[in-house]
């Protein structure tokens, strides 16, 4: 902990009280589906590079969405931590912070903060890993070389596009 503000690391469900300042990574809406409703979801890295996903559901989405930009320091205090529940993850946290209408956030300009928002993963190191965890997101810098045609799978009874990739580097290694 720096003084009030926590890192993520440290942050769980044993209180309710935890503050933070962090670098939004991403910012993106999550459209409806299945039986889910619209939502605002952000990921955030502290100081030392932890990630944490932040979920603001669609009846808070219109308080929260011109505050938070992606590449600006945001303080945050009066949250929910849950557990991260999600089928695919954006980061490795097992919580998930929930936002509502007692968050307070607002934006840090003068504060130095480092600038970790990409993980990046170069293309031999994930020939090497043989297997990677289909549902943790990871960021690679590459080319689309080849693709295929978006075909249609059932899933749980409901049709989901799928459209395979194949990326190369400047190296011409393939994944």
């Amino acid at each position: 902990m720096v003084g009030m503000w926590s890192l993520f690391l440290e942050i769980d469900q044993s209180k309710t009280t935890w503050a933070f300042k962090a670098r939004a990574s991403r910012v993106y809406r999550e459209p409806a589906h299945d039986c889910f409703p619209e939502s605002l979801e952000i990921v955030f890295h502290d100081e030392e590079g932890s990630k944490m996903h932040a979920h603001i559901q669609d009846q808070y989405i219109n308080r929260f969405i011109g505050i938070f930009k992606e590449c600006r320091v945001f303080a945050v205090k009066n949250f929910m931590v849950e557990e991260n529940y999600m089928f695919f993850k954006t980061t490795t946290s097992a919580y998930r912070l929930s936002f509502f209408n007692k968050t307070a956030a607002f934006e840090i300009r003068d504060f130095p903060f480092p600038l970790r928002t990409f993980s990046l993963v170069s293309f031999a190191t994930l020939k090497a890993l043989g297997t990677i965890d289909e549902k943790i997101g990871l960021d690679i810098i590459g080319q689309v070389v080849h693709d295929k045609d978006p075909r249609t799978i059932l899933k749980n009874e409901r049709p989901r596009k799928l459209m395979e990739l194949i990326l190369g580097d400047t190296e011409r290694v393939n994944t």
